[in-house]
């Protein structure tokens, strides 16, 4: 008799757990059923990349800025450098990103929500630099962001003009 005391105080423990959970069943699937869970899947494409057998005919030292456009089409960006150097940049991102989203209503005109997404969205560039007789003088490929990290807050200069009105 000593040994049915734990099992019975067992099972009712057991059924006391049932019932609470049984009470709490039917709210838990009223609220994932009332929630709004979204995934995401997105390809995205700016500008064609600038492959390198592309450039490779744009030599340091030979190549001037007359070719490279031809070559290159327009660039993306188009900034001053230091010693009367001119910088042509072209950029382009391919991304695939993806996400989760799970929003659950808490009460009226309130709700809870979380979300995840894996996004790289880096803008890839090759910089084209040309001095003051429009040679190229250097090439630099890598991050668009690193590659023109000296731009920041930087405004354009002002071209003067002369008596005639010319630049």
């Amino acid at each position: 008799m000593v040994g049915l005391i734990p099992l019975s105080l067992d099972r009712a423990s057991r059924s006391v757990r049932r019932s609470r959970v049984s009470l709490w069943a039917p709210f838990f699937c009223a609220l994932l059923c009332s929630s709004c869970l979204q995934v995401k899947w997105e390809r995205d494409i700016l500008n064609e990349e600038v492959v390198p057998d592309q450039d490779a005919s744009l030599v340091v030292g030979t190549s001037d800025l007359q070719v490279c456009l031809e070559e290159m089409g327009a660039p993306l960006l188009v900034w001053e450098e230091p010693n009367e150097q001119v910088a042509l940049a072209w950029g382009w991102r391919e991304d695939w990103s993806w996400g989760i989203n799970l929003s659950v209503p808490l009460l009226k005109g309130f709700s809870a929500s979380a979300d995840y997404a894996d996004e790289d969205q880096e803008l890839r560039g090759l910089v084209l630099v040309f001095d003051a007789s429009h040679n190229l003088t250097s090439k630099r490929r890598g991050s668009l962001a690193d590659l023109t990290q000296n731009l920041k807050g930087q405004r354009p200069s002002m071209v003067e003009e002369s008596e005639e009105g010319q630049p």
